[in-house]
Order: C-alpha cells, then structure tokens, then sequence
C-alpha cells in the first residue's frame, strides 16, 4: 500500500532520476530545475543537494554551488565527494586556504581518492608549496592518475 508519506519520496526520487537525466545531457540549468523539485519533496537525501550543487558548479554559479554542498555535508559529514566538490567551487572563487581545507577532509574521509590529491597539489604549486605539490602529484600518480606523472616529471624533477 503507498502512503501519502511514501508517494512523496517516491515523487522525489523521481525528480532526482529526472535530474540526473538531464545532468548526463549535459542540461544543467534542466537539473537544477528537477533537483529543486525532488529537495522540495524530501529535504532530508544529501544526494539531491549533492548533485544539484555539482550542476551550479558546472554553469559557473560557485556561490549556489558552495552553499547546496554544505547543505549535503551538514546532512553527512561523511560525504567525502561533497567536500571535494566543495573544494572545487571555493577555489574557483580564490578561498584556496578553504579549498584546501576541504580536500583535506575529502582525503582524511577518503584516503585513496585520487582526484583530490591531483587537484590539491595544483592548488599547492600555485602557492609555491613544491613540495606540498609534488607529494600530492606522486600520490595521486600511486593511486592512478596519469597526468600526474607529467606533472611530477616537470616540476619535481628532484622528487622523481
């Protein structure tokens, strides 16, 4: 039997799959839309902050994009893929030290994610950290990440 409890979730979740949908079509703005629609049903998925988060980050909105993944962290502070999408949009709005402190948490909560290593050690080579940098680059080359290797080769000649 659904209930009018159950008939909710479920209408959320089909607006989350409907967002997801656009999001793979690379419809952004579509995403966001249905995103918004599955958090005014059910405001309790971090997923759905998650993925509406990553798509303002996509066109550009890092404010909106900051805001709907804090969103999914304070619902799980253990969303290791919120914080390093966090990270990306602080950045991208020149917080670094805040970027950085947000990989950090993505790494201590993930200490194989790899992405997070490559893009930490980027945010460290532009504030002169070459060590920082190159340990990043190394470690994000040890967990599978090609381009760090060329990036260790050039700029860590030293370290390789």
């Amino acid at each position: 039997m659904i209930t009018p409890l159950n008939l909710i979730a479920q209408n959320a979740d089909e607006y989350f799959e409907k967002g997801y949908e656009y999001y793979d079509n690379d419809e952004y703005t579509k995403a966001i839309d249905s995103y918004s629609q599955a958090i005014i049903r059910d405001k309790s998925h971090p997923e759905y902050y998650f993925h509406r988060g990553v798509c303002y980050s996509m066109i550009s909105e890092n404010e909106n994009a900051i805001s709907d993944l804090t969103k999914a962290i304070e619902i799980d502070s253990t969303y290791a893929e919120a914080y390093f999408e966090r990270a990306f949009s602080l950045y991208r709005i020149m917080q670094v030290n805040e970027a950085i402190a947000n990989y950090d948490v993505a790494i201590k909560l993930d200490p194989e994610y790899a992405p997070a290593y490559m893009n930490r050690g980027t945010i460290k080579f532009d504030l002169d950290d070459m060590d920082g940098a190159c340990y990043d680059w190394e470690k994000a080359f040890n967990l599978g990440i090609e381009l760090a290797d060329e990036l260790v080769r050039e700029y860590c000649k030293s370290k390789s």
